[in-house]
């Protein structure tokens, strides 16, 4: 429903994009002035401590309004999936009362894993964050919220360690333990022959949506 309009315009836009922030909950029937007041200064500030020249300083940048280890993990889990809709249309944005705005959950997914051709998404190189490098025309683009986040020095340092531990034996991006899900969907999925069933019915793989 109703919404809002960033003051900043999406990178790589080729035309007159904007990124729009919609009302999810409350939504646009139920959302009282001073809420939508509230959120929209809340997201501005968050817009405006990152977008400024002290965007790294923990008092006066991005911080007191966003998570950090939470907006890490959000690119973690959109990266790993090279997800073409992460960061634009399939992206929720929630805040907490008295705690900080995070991203997530996970939307979506249908166009990640190579699931599309779309805009290079089929490519293992490159980044879902990027994607209006490559599709600058799409009506939709992410937020310059990513691109300036991988220039914040800490941040990075933190997204590296996180990442780090999270390859660690036994962690959700251990290798082993995706080669194991990975084998036993397979294994599920062909003993009915389905895999075979579903891609002659939806020949999807390397189109576009």
């Amino acid at each position: 429903g109703g919404g809002f309009n960033s003051s900043y315009a999406p990178p790589y836009a080729l035309g007159s994009q904007q990124v729009r922030f919609l009302h999810e909950y409350p939504d646009n029937g139920d959302i009282t002035p001073v809420q939508a007041a509230y959120i929209k200064s809340y997201v501005d500030s968050f817009e405006n401590g990152l977008n400024g020249a002290n965007f790294q300083d923990p008092l006066l940048g991005w911080r007191p309004f966003g998570a950090n280890n939470a907006f890490i993990d959000y690119i973690l889990v959109n990266e790993v999936a090279k997800n073409y809709d992460a960061y634009r249309i399939d992206m929720y944005i929630y805040k907490d009362k008295l705690k900080k705005m995070r991203p997530g959950p996970f939307w979506g997914g249908d166009a990640s894993f190579a699931n599309t051709a779309s805009c290079q998404s089929a490519i293992a190189t490159g980044w879902a964050y990027e994607l209006g490098a490559t599709c600058g025309n799409e009506a939709n683009l992410p937020a310059f919220w990513w691109e300036k986040l991988m220039t914040d020095t800490l941040f990075v340092d933190d997204l590296k360690c996180r990442y780090h531990l999270f390859r660690q034996a036994g962690q959700p991006l251990d290798k082993n333990l995706i080669f194991a899900h990975i084998d036993s969907f397979s294994n599920l999925l062909n003993a009915q022959n389905a895999l075979s069933r579903n891609f002659t019915t939806y020949p999807i793989f390397g189109t576009p949506l």
